[in-house]
């Protein structure tokens, strides 16, 4: 599934059209392609956030993913486009800390309608995809999400975000405040999804982050600055 931004203008405000965040951006991701785009200020990341997430609040240009023109969907068909066609993960994995591993990975399926209850063997295909062995995740099922590492913990919510096999994945910052050996297992589980034929955008402003993708797109204030092919083989 490919996801295209158009001559994207987006404000901080709708109704002032003030601090333009990002200023006449196109580009797009192919599917398979792993894209990261490289910024500045946390104001670039969080347009870029919004936009991934399908909300084009102050946004002006076109967003489409898949050949659809998200800003002309109707609420309900852009949630479900949404929920099974794009999974997200963040520098912090946000799992509900009471909650049991297996409740924290399954809990995209709760708000899917079309899937039969086998809730189980999607929970065994997202954590055995996310680097957990089958052992792991069936020792982990039932343990607190609040007892886990911080590996684990975002491996959960890798698994979470994969659940509903989504075409495109976003990571916006996912090496945040990590040491060196923390983030390259992290990037390593992220290129994983990439290679199993996911999309992957990686949205960050730590310039090793950024190189482990095959294309980077650097945005400085709020535009298109350049775009380096990484990827040379």
């Amino acid at each position: 599934m490919k996801i295209s931004l158009d001559s994207i203008t987006k404000y901080a405000d709708l109704d002032k059209k003030k601090d333009a965040r990002l200023r006449n951006v196109s580009f797009e991701a192919e599917q398979g392609e792993f894209v990261s785009i490289h910024v500045k200020t946390s104001k670039e990341k969080r347009a870029l956030n919004e936009l991934f997430e399908l909300d084009m609040f102050g946004a002006e240009g076109k967003v489409t993913l898949d050949g659809r023109d998200i800003g002309k969907l109707k609420p309900r068909r852009l949630s479900k486009l949404r929920r099974e066609n794009v999974g997200y993960v963040y520098s912090e994995p946000n799992l509900i800390q009471h909650m049991s591993v297996y409740k924290n990975a399954t809990l995209p399926l709760k708000y899917r309608h079309d899937i039969s209850d086998d809730y189980p063997a999607l929970y065994k295909y997202a954590m055995t995809q996310c680097g957990f062995s089958e052992k792991a995740a069936d020792e982990l099922k039932n343990k607190p999400a609040k007892e886990l590492d911080f590996i684990a913990a975002f491996k959960t919510a890798l698994a979470r975000a994969v659940i509903n096999d989504p075409d495109i994945l976003v990571a916006e910052e996912p090496t945040d405040e990590l040491s060196g050996t923390e983030a390259g297992e992290v990037l390593g589980l992220l290129t994983k999804q990439n290679v199993l034929g996911r999309t992957l955008i990686l949205i960050t402003s730590d310039w090793y982050t950024a190189n482990w993708a095959d294309r980077i797109i650097k945005i400085r204030d709020g535009a298109i600055e350049e775009e380096i092919i990484t990827n040379l083989v």
